[in-house]
């Protein structure tokens, strides 16, 4: 029986471009990333088909770091990696910036943490109740 790998913690900029490739190929527009805290899957080809007048630059600095539901209401959650709690299961180091890394989300189809949410696509219930 084959088990699901624990994803790497720590991954450098140069793996993690790897990564994405191996799972979704060269296009990075078509890589799927998996929101931690509701699991919310995303790309930003499927956000770009949604909202035809976002500017790439800006959609390609968030993709893999903050849910969807920050831009979009109707999806996913307002998480992001950058706040003031750390649940983040990968961080990219060597990313070339200020602070030198950068938490992200695993991609879609890695093994990892359940999300801690519910999203507002899901009706809330008495098991699974909403934020708000």
């Amino acid at each position: 029986m084959e088990t699901e790998q624990k994803p790497k913690a720590e991954m450098t900029w140069s793996e993690f471009l790897e990564e994405g490739e191996k799972r979704f190929g060269k296009d990075r527009e078509r890589w799927r990333f998996v929101c931690r805290a509701c699991g919310h899957v995303q790309s930003m080809a499927d956000y770009m088909s949604r909202h035809p007048e976002a500017k790439r630059e800006e959609v390609s600095s968030w993709i893999f770091f903050a849910c969807e539901g920050r831009q979009d209401g109707k999806v996913g959650c307002n998480w992001s990696l950058g706040g003031l709690l750390h649940v983040q299961d990968r961080m990219l180091t060597g990313t070339g910036t200020e602070k030198g890394s950068c938490p992200v989300f695993l991609f879609e189809g890695e093994a990892g943490g359940e999300p801690f949410y519910t999203p507002r696509e899901l009706p809330a219930t008495d098991e699974r109740k909403h934020d708000k």
